[in-house]
């Protein structure tokens, strides 16, 4: 009997284990929880909604001071002036005054992005992200071509070659060039372009 209880217990404490440990696991849940929850509430606080939604005058004013922040387009700043509870009608009307002042254009905001995206990323990443902001076909063609269009990506993907093609300087040849490849093409710049540099001067090391 004694043999059979000492045969027990071992798994007696190993279920009590089993609930300890459920139950850290779920205060550690609550606790996250309760940080995210704190998160949003801050998050809130930092954008009250406006006292008069339907005040084009408020959205305005919000507007200038989310233009301060960084370039937006026609597109952008109308749905984040909705985001921050403007009725529809005055975030258009805002934004259709500012363009009527002169203060907002989609030209100057989409060649603005181009030339500081531009030196770290490739024509590809950055056009997708224009598009996400709601910049028409037509406005980031034409931004890329009045920023310089493949003579500035050349030039920002010849600067990113080297500072990578450098930092991988420990690694064996074969896996350098793909690790530096790879890199790359996730920032956008055009495959075909990062094999003719390879090509030129790094396939034998």
């Amino acid at each position: 009997m004694s043999e059979i209880l000492s045969a027990e217990k071992p798994r007696r404490v190993s279920a009590s284990n089993t609930r300890r440990r459920r139950n850290r696991g779920a205060r550690s849940v609550r606790s996250d929880q309760s940080l995210w929850n704190a998160f949003r509430s801050a998050s809130s606080s930092r954008s009250a909604p406006p006292s008069d939604p339907e005040s084009a005058t408020a959205a305005r004013a919000r507007a200038l001071r989310l233009l301060t922040i960084r370039p937006r387009g026609e597109a952008e700043l109308t749905r984040a002036l909705e985001d921050r509870g403007f009725a529809r009608t005055a975030a258009a009307e805002a934004v259709a005054a500012l363009v009527a002042d002169g203060l907002l254009d989609d030209l100057a905001a989409a060649r603005s992005v181009v030339r500081g995206r531009g030196t770290r990323y490739g024509r590809s990443r950055v056009e997708r992200e224009l598009k996400a902001r709601g910049f028409t076909r037509e406005t980031i063609a034409r931004a890329f071509a009045e920023e310089g269009g493949t003579d500035r990506e050349d030039a920002a993907l010849r600067r990113a070659f080297a500072r990578l093609w450098k930092a991988r300087a420990h690694l064996a040849p074969p896996l350098r060039r793909r690790r530096v490849f790879d890199a790359l093409t996730r920032r956008g710049f055009s495959p075909e372009r990062i094999s003719d540099i390879i090509k030129g001067g790094h396939e034998v090391d």
